[in-house]
């Protein structure tokens, strides 16, 4: 789903941006955090791109978290 679909779907709402965890301990509290914030039933929620393709890997990682473990667009 787009963006746009979102926020077409709905007449007001948040949402949250993450940087994309560098260890397995910060992948852990992202996850705690992404958990805890979906209460407020965000749009949507977006990763960070790390500059120079360097966090390619985690923020890929990181996203498929939210979108398939935890349901979150």
């Amino acid at each position: 789903m787009k963006i746009i679909d979102l926020l077409n779907s709905r007449k007001s709402g948040i949402s949250f941006e993450f940087f994309p965890p560098k260890t397995s301990k910060g992948f852990a509290s992202l996850e705690e955090t992404v958990l805890k914030l979906s209460t407020y039933n965000p749009l949507y929620m977006s990763m960070t791109y790390g500059a120079g393709g360097t966090s390619q890997d985690r923020t890929k990682n990181a996203v498929f978290m939210m979108r398939d473990r935890l349901n979150i667009p």
